[in-house]
């Protein structure tokens, strides 16, 4: 008893444990009164109340000289420590209650029921161990814990690595998708370009091709025009010559006969005129007398051609003479063309002066149409093999090319002009293909006996 006053001066650890081992012994009294099955629940508050021992190396050095103080006193802990509470109970109140007693006596009897004080030690040791397997066991399970959270913070410290690896993948797969459909833009946009300037080029070279194409159509049908017309000429030609090829009778009737004969003056007077036929230019052959003429074996005289014609009778110029065998009166007079029955054709180019008045007379051509046709010839438009002369005037005149500010009459008036130049052009290059005669106007005056002057 003297022991335990002498610890009164311990810090009051003690005292809280005493205190706290009163509750548990009360709390175990508690529960052996009203259920003593459940020592499952004696058992953990024996755990709580070690792990309570064990919180501090101070409290167990404390439980430790408890020990040892029993050890010496040959008493167990609990009836030392059940002594310093009865000491402690008689120093504050005087006696000990009778709840206490109870709960002592139900405390004794459960040491009796587990064993005795030395059961209850052998059941806090084996709780003990059974802590401290448990603590192995959560020692283990920590350390797989441990390894756990190791393997998932390298999983995760990989999936972080994957995932910044993946973000920069896919930055540099963006950059690279930017890259290249720019890339491609540019390349649509080149494309587009290319494709517009060669829809051009090819617009443009199929047009050129289509001009080109519609040249050489109209050139084919100018070609296809020009053997028509060849073609016409050809047939023509053919009947031309089927014509001269025909046989000339040996013996034609003479055209009429010599009236008088001026040799001097170069004048003839013959009994045929515009009854008959005649006009002024056409030419006769002169034969000996007679009403019927051998035109393969009879030589002619001379020729004539006729200056004037009157009803019945004809002025002519003689135009070749023999000097053995001169024309007189009743030499017959043939004219080959008439007695075929073809009358002389001309082609008519030019400006003609009928006045001699050095301009160019502006109704010459319908003149000269006129004295073609009393001449006994027709007019035609075009040269070809038949035809048997080419009259050609002086050279078109062409008027100064009009502007913008020239009237439409002038600009008519050049067109036409220019359009007379190109077909006087064209009329002697064809008469020089086709071998006809071309007569200037003084050469076909003097043909047909015409003297120029002015207009009666």
């Amino acid at each position: 008893m003297a022991r335990v006053v002498q610890r009164r001066s311990n810090p009051p650890v003690l005292v809280i444990l005493f205190v706290f081992l009163f509750v548990i012994s009360a709390a175990l009294a508690a529960l052996f009164y009203s259920n003593l099955s459940d020592q499952k629940k004696l058992t953990d508050e024996a755990k709580k109340a070690r792990n309570a021992l064990l919180r501090s190396d101070e409290q167990n050095e404390q439980v430790a000289s408890l020990k040892e103080d029993a050890r010496k006193q040959r008493k167990s802990v609990v009836g030392l420590l059940i002594e310093q509470q009865n000491h402690l109970i008689e120093q504050i109140g005087g006696a000990p209650a009778e709840p206490y007693e109870a709960a002592k006596q139900a405390v004794a009897k459960t040491l009796t029921d587990l064993g005795g004080e030395t059961g209850l030690l052998n059941l806090i040791d084996e709780l003990n161990d059974k802590l401290r397997g448990a603590d192995k066991q959560i020692a283990q399970l920590q350390g797989q814990v441990q390894s756990l959270n190791d393997t998932v913070m390298a999983k995760q410290k990989g999936l972080d690595k994957a995932a910044a690896e993946f973000a920069e993948s896919e930055e540099a797969f963006a950059a690279n998708l930017a890259a290249a459909r720019q890339a491609n833009d540019a390349l649509a946009t080149k494309f587009k370009l290319e494709l517009d300037e060669a829809r051009k080029r090819w617009e443009t070279d199929l047009a050129v091709k289509e001009t080109r194409l519609g040249e050489k159509d109209d050139a084919l049908s100018a070609r296809d025009d020009q053997i028509l017309a060849l073609k016409g000429d050809t047939e023509k030609l053919n009947e031309a010559i089927k014509e001269l090829r025909r046989p000339i009778p040996e013996t034609v009737k003479a055209d009429g006969s010599v009236l008088r004969a001026d040799l001097n003056e170069g004048v003839v007077y013959i009994d045929v005129g515009l009854q008959d036929g005649v006009r002024p230019g056409m030419p006769f052959s002169i034969f000996p007398a007679g009403d019927w003429i051998n035109v393969k074996k009879a030589k002619p005289k001379g020729t004539l051609v006729v200056r004037n014609a009157d009803e019945g009778i004809s002025e002519c110029r003689i135009t070749a003479s023999g000097r053995m065998a001169p024309i007189v009166e009743g030499d017959a007079i043939l004219n080959i063309a008439r007695g075929l029955g073809r009358e002389p054709t001309f082609v008519v180019a030019g400006e003609f002066d009928l006045d001699g008045d050095g301009a160019p007379d502006a109704r010459g051509r319908e003149r000269l149409a006129a004295m073609i046709g009393d001449y006994g010839g027709r007019i035609v438009d075009t040269v070809s093999y038949t035809v048997d002369y080419v009259v050609i005037g002086s050279v078109p005149t062409l008027p100064p090319a009009p502007d913008s500010e020239t009237n439409p009459g002038s600009a008519a008036l050049y067109d036409r002009k220019r359009q007379e130049l190109q077909g006087y052009q064209d009329i002697q290059q064809a008469a020089t293909k086709h071998l006809v005669p071309v007569l200037n106007a003084n050469r076909f005056w003097s043909l047909i006996g015409y003297a120029r002057g002015p207009e009666r």
